[in-house]
């Protein structure tokens, strides 16, 4: 198993990354290009996608995770979507 993730320094990316370094599991960040503007998000989401992932964790946030989450599902990638919500019932559940 190989994580890759959207390379965001906090939250979701930040958390996975951790959990992936305690397990050594190899992690590949997908850093944006800014230098293409606007689309450069759309643009590494297509790249997640050639990637040909078993499966997707999508965590609550702009377009661009619909974006991401609406080429997977049309590729074929199996999608689940993590909301706010299901975050507070977990930190209910442990706690």
């Amino acid at each position: 198993m190989t994580l890759v993730t959207t390379a965001q320094r906090s939250g979701t990316d930040a958390i996975a990354a951790a959990w992936a370094a305690a397990r050594g599991v190899p992690t590949v960040n997908f850093r944006l290009n800014r230098s293409l503007g606007n689309r450069a998000g759309f643009d590494r989401n297509k790249m997640l996608v050639r990637l040909a992932p078993v499966e997707a964790i999508i965590c609550e946030g702009s377009g661009l995770q619909v974006n991401l989450a609406e080429r997977c599902r049309d590729a074929g990638v199996p999608v689940t979507i993590m909301r706010d919500r299901d975050f507070a019932s977990l930190a209910q559940a442990a706690g």
